[in-house]
């Protein structure tokens, strides 16, 4: 789902990952050919772009996410963790902190819950200074967001949340007749009659 891509990606990049690759984010095939036996060259497996070109909510939240790392991810790929004491309602949820090499900071909050959304007031002081951040959250099922404070804000009131929704994808209105198929046929391809080991 798009909360399932957005989510364990932000948790990848929580987690210091500077290197992403989605597996597919581009749904294909081999046309004229086979995997294997009796097997043949789709490899759609849900992709965010579909195999015939679709894209609905789990693309627009890889797009978000890419925005996002347009923007910050040479900061966030510099960034380090920060020890903090984490006070949540909710035992579900939880949050950690990046800090960038400019003094931005970066807040991951994220729940495993996948029944219900969160929300509450999230109560975050760093060890290393003692600086305390009281924010309010709030998650869809399965949700993850980042709370981003530019450098050397301190206000909560100046954050804003990541990654930014995409923009919708304006449908084309003018849309071209419907194609009309009259016959179709099937070719039934034999395959190999014998198959060869290769040698190991």
């Amino acid at each position: 789902t798009g909360s399932q891509i957005n989510n364990l990606t932000l948790f990848t990049i929580q987690n210091g990952e500077t290197i992403l690759n989605y597996y597919m984010l581009f749904g294909g095939t081999n046309p004229g050919d086979w995997a294997g036996r009796d097997l043949i060259a789709s490899y759609d497996y849900d992709a965010p772009i579909r195999e015939w070109g679709a894209v609905g909510d789990r693309y627009q939240r890889v797009r978000a996410l890419g925005h996002m790392l347009r923007e910050h991810g040479g900061k966030l790929a510099r960034s380090e963790m920060v020890e903090c004491e984490v006070d949540v309602p909710q035992a579900d949820v939880s949050v950690v902190e990046r800090r960038a090499p400019d003094d931005s900071r970066y807040f991951f909050v994220r729940t495993g819950q996948h029944a219900e959304p969160r929300a509450g007031t999230a109560r975050v002081t760093e060890k290393d200074g003692g600086a305390r951040f009281v924010f309010d959250y709030n998650l869809e099922p399965f949700g993850s967001k980042v709370f981003y404070l530019p450098p050397g804000v301190k206000n909560v009131a100046q954050g804003e949340w990541l990654p930014k929704p995409a923009h919708v994808i304006k449908r084309p209105a003018d849309l071209p007749a419907p194609v009309v198929i009259n016959e179709a046929q099937r070719l039934t391809d034999p395959l190999p009659s014998t198959w060869t080991s290769l040698v190991p």
